[in-house]
C-alpha cells in the first residue's frame, strides 16, 4: 500500500530524468508494503493471556500456576460475566476451578504459547473447557 505522500508524488508530472527516482520510490514502497503485510501474520512473541468466562449461575474462582511457587487467582467471578485478560509467560500450567468453599472441582493442563489467548469457559454443570485462539 502506498502512503498518501508517495501517491501524490507519483501522480504529479514526471520530469525528464526522474524515471529512475520514481521507480526506486515505487520499488521501495512495494518492499515496505510487503514487509508490513507479512509481519501482520508473524508472531512478535506476544505473551499468552487468559480470561475466565462464567456461564454458570454461581460465582467461581480459578487458580493458574504461573511457574515456580507462584499462583494467579481469578476470584469470585460473578455469574454470566467474564474477567479482564491477564498476561502470562509461555509455560505449561495447571488451571483449577474452585467452588465457593475453595474446594477444587475441575482442572486442566494448558500449554500457554506466545501469540495465543485462552478462555476458561465455565458451564452450567460447574465444569470448564479451554478455548484457545490466535491473539490479535
Amino acid at each position: 500500500m502506498l502512503s498518501s505522500q508517495a501517491k501524490s508524488h507519483l501522480c504529479g508530472p514526471m520530469k525528464a530524468g526522474s524515471r529512475n527516482a520514481v521507480s526506486t520510490i515505487v520499488l521501495t514502497t512495494a518492499i515496505v508494503g510487503i514487509s508490513a503485510i507479512s509481519s501482520c501474520n508473524e508472531c512478535d512473541l506476544t505473551d499468552p493471556r487468559i480470561r475466565v468466562v462464567n456461564n454458570d449461575s454461581v460465582p467461581v474462582t480459578f487458580s493458574v500456576l504461573t511457574g515456580g511457587l507462584d499462583t494467579a487467582y481469578f476470584l469470585n467471578i460473578a455469574p454470566a460475566t467474564c474477567t479482564e485478560w491477564r498476561t502470562f509467560t509461555e509455560i505449561t500450567t495447571q488451571a483449577v476451578l474452585f467452588d465457593s468453599l475453595m474446594v477444587p472441582t475441575d482442572s486442566a493442563t494448558i500449554d500457554l504459547r506466545h501469540c495465543r489467548e485462552y478462555e476458561l469457559l465455565v458451564d452450567t454443570a460447574f465444569r470448564f473447557s479451554v478455548k484457545e485462539q490466535k491473539r490479535d
